[in-house]
């Protein structure tokens, strides 16, 4: 092998040259489909993570991975109808998607027969026919499952369905048979499996219970940072308290169902509770979090267990940033501060003409057009975005609701504030994202799109429908400034700011999470906090926000009121900061991860445990395309 040709694995974790490495989720950000295909399945930031981290895999040069997750059929779409936010689900066609039908070895559609169980009558038998299809995400073969009858839905809840916390258990009971079916039918081995959060602990327990996987090393990921967010299912809701139907349900193999099964079970006041993220924990060979704060709060999800908790700060992908930057990137070229400048003015135009598009004909509580042709915003104010979920712990309406007037008024006005008169910003905020269904969040909605209509604000601020990962691009692209405020030790990482900084975009980030770990306050970005707790953070953050707006804006106007550097120097800082949370530097820190834990499993197994599987380019070569899925 030349050197030039080396890869980042051969050079720094040779031993994983010829290793397999198997990676599920049950959602991920797929760039390579399109339209509602893409948005149907991925909802947030794992899902963006787990598209990102396929990217990763091939960067390193991992080229023995592989990806698996469910194929989504109905696409959550947020419209606005009077003011407010209305949730639907629209069906997805995958006509003319670059899919590929997976084959068997006599050459026939590969069809996985996999069991589960009826949702209004658990005790009821279901067999379901699962079709095999694979896209090539980022240069690693990602498989997915259709079977339209259990992947429906992203997450079903009972907003979704009559029994949707059934259907969700249902859902991830069936992904994990697929995911062991469609090893042993391409007779895979994985040397490595990684699960992305307690929603597919399954797969791992199926795949520890089950010899012919012996050689295969668990890592567990965990993404949650509070005890709410773990998958917990109580039996009395699953299977009418039937403990040992609810057992059978798991689908645990034969051998191993008892002792799987104590791995799972947490008893509390009297329930019987099936924690998968408990489970996940206990049966993997190694667990990581996702930010060095992250571990630790991860440790405190447990109490009682003893595992290591691994910090591997996340990291995102090139779909992320703009073309023209890219382009300069894959040439060696790294950009003067002068060429970001630029680009983010591209950046801005392509994101303009979108918020135009979208908010033209947008109504108001009264059935009246906010703005007949759209939204225009000007291109030479600094730009403020927060587009992201709207949930609470997000905290957007708390943020801006004492601070938006003097974000927006124009730096010649004085404006009266909750700490007195202060000077206007001179900056427009854009702010997009879909609260959950009959959730408090859908209040602040109502109160954005009021914002719109004020005086003071019009035409500066603009709340933006339909949130989807264009809007997240075009965000990443186009905001001057990206703002993430989540609540104090409630964001395992965030990567809103990866992606603005990989653009050469700045941010006002809490030093919580993942931004402390790359950013430098006042350098390449700026730090708000830590807070101690919420009610200093209410009290605290929004004007530390303010204070650092009003900062930005003067080195904004003075770089272009009067050539100061000091505003692209910034911009420059905030790229170079982001090599360390590129895709591909996320992968070379599982790397590591990865080669342990494998080592750890594999070392005392006899010859034939150990033994070879076929390698993946003959994977490759027993598909074919497929224009359309029935």
């Amino acid at each position: 092998m030349k050197k030039s040709d080396a890869t980042w694995i051969d050079q720094n974790v040779p031993s994983l040259r010829h290793k397999l490495i198997a990676t599920v989720s049950m959602e991920g950000y797929i760039p390579e489909l399109t339209g509602d295909a893409r948005e149907a399945n991925t909802k947030g930031g794992l899902g963006v993570y787990f598209g990102d981290k396929l990217e990763g895999l091939a960067a390193t040069g991992m080229h023995n991975a592989l990806g698996c997750m469910p194929l989504y059929h109905k696409r959550l779409v947020q419209y606005i109808h009077h003011g407010r936010q209305t949730l639907s689900y629209k069906d997805v066609s995958y006509k003319d998607q670059p899919l590929v039908q997976v084959m068997d070895e006599d050459d026939h559609p590969m069809r996985l027969e996999v069991w589960g169980f009826n949702t209004y009558n658990p005790s009821q038998e279901v067999r379901y026919d699962v079709d095999v299809y694979c896209v090539n995400r980022g240069g690693t073969p990602l498989y997915m499952f259709n079977c339209p009858d259990v992947f429906d839905v992203l997450y079903p809840d009972n907003a979704t369905h009559q029994n949707g916390r059934r259907h969700r258990f249902l859902q991830e009971t069936v992904f994990a048979q697929c995911v062991t079916k469609l090893f042993k039918e391409l007779r895979l081995v994985p040397d490595a499996l990684l699960i992305n959060e307690g929603h597919v602990a399954v797969a791992a327990a199926m795949t520890r219970g089950d010899p012919t996987f012996e050689k295969t090393a668990i890592i567990y990921t965990n993404h949650t940072v509070v005890p709410a967010g773990l998958e917990v299912f109580d039996i009395s809701e699953l299977a009418s308290n039937d403990e040992g139907r609810a057992r059978y349900l798991m689908r645990f193999p034969p051998n191993s169902w008892q002792w799987l099964w104590k791995k799972f079970i947490v008893e509390s006041d009297g329930k019987i509770m099936i924690d998968f993220s408990k489970g996940a924990l206990e049966i993997c060979s190694a667990a990581n979090a996702v930010s060095a704060e992250h571990a630790r709060v991860t440790r405190a999800l447990f109490p009682g267990q003893k595992r290591h908790i691994v910090p591997i700060l996340n990291g995102s992908g090139d779909t992320w940033v703009l073309n023209e930057l890219l382009s300069m990137e894959q040439e060696g070229v790294t950009p003067a501060p002068e060429d970001l400048m630029t680009f983010t003015q591209l950046g801005k135009r392509q994101a303009f003409d979108e918020i135009r598009k979208r908010t033209s004909g947008l109504t108001n509580r009264w059935g009246d057009v906010i703005s007949e042709h759209g939204i225009e915003l000007d291109l030479n104010k600094p730009t403020l975005w927060l587009v992201r979920r709207m949930v609470e712990y997000k905290s957007q309406y708390p943020i801006l609701k004492d601070i938006v007037h003097v974000i927006c008024a124009d730096r010649d006005q004085t404006v009266d504030t909750l700490w007195g008169p202060m000077q206007g910003l001179g900056m427009q905020v854009v702010i997009g994202g879909i609260a959950p269904q009959d959730a408090h969040e859908e209040y602040w909605v109502e109160e954005f799109l009021e914002w719109m209509e004020y005086p003071n604000l019009e035409g500066r601020f603009v709340f933006v429908p339909g949130c989807d990962t264009h809007l997240l691009r075009y965000q990443a692209i186009g905001a001057d400034i990206c703002v993430n405020c989540p609540q104090p030790n409630k964001e395992a990482c965030g990567t809103s700011d990866q992606r603005s900084a990989r653009n050469g975009n700045l941010n006002i980030a809490m030093y919580s999470g993942g931004p402390p770990e790359y950013l430098e306050d006042h350098k390449s970005g700026m730090l708000i906090g830590p807070y101690i707790n919420n009610k200093e953070f209410y009290e605290v953050a929004p004007k530390d926000v303010l204070d650092r707006l009003s900062t930005l804006s003067e080195l904004y106007y003075a770089h272009h009121e009067q050539g100061d550097t000091r505003w692209q120097n910034m911009k420059l800082q905030a790229y170079l900061s982001s090599e360390k949370v590129t895709a591909k530097a996320m992968e070379a820190r599982y790397a590591y991860v990865y080669a342990q834990a494998i080592s750890d499993r594999q070392k005392n197994l006899t010859p034939e445990q150990l033994c070879d599987t076929m390698p993946l380019y003959q994977i490759k070569a027993r598909t074919k395309f497929q224009g359309r899925i029935a």
